[in-house]
């Protein structure tokens, strides 16, 4: 499978600077325990949260495009989220897992 993103730590930080590929699609992910913060720096993201349903899957109960500088939140409370890189050129986020 090709690599869908490429992430930097930044070191001493618990922030990652991600390059997302032209038109990628991650699919539906948790982050095993942790918060995630992110903000868009470059390009357009569009991201999807969905619910978990135990045994049963999930469904998508939240869509939104995010642009340079406006910033999303995940966490396994809330559910899982897919990313798509809305553009024909990479895109690039900050994102800060944490406890």
């Amino acid at each position: 499978m090709t690599k869908l993103y490429s992430k930097w730590r930044i070191p001493g930080t618990s922030y990652c600077m991600i390059r997302w590929k032209p038109n990628v699609f991650v699919p539906p992910h948790g982050h095993n325990g942790k918060q995630c913060k992110f903000w868009l720096v470059k390009g357009a993201l569009q991201e999807n949260q969905y619910k978990i349903i135990p045994n049963h899957g999930y469904y998508m109960k939240e869509q939104q495009l995010l642009l340079p500088g406006q910033r999303s939140y995940i966490n396994d409370t809330i559910g899982v989220h897919s990313v798509r890189n809305l553009l024909d050129s990479a895109a690039w986020s900050i994102h800060r897992y944490y406890e």
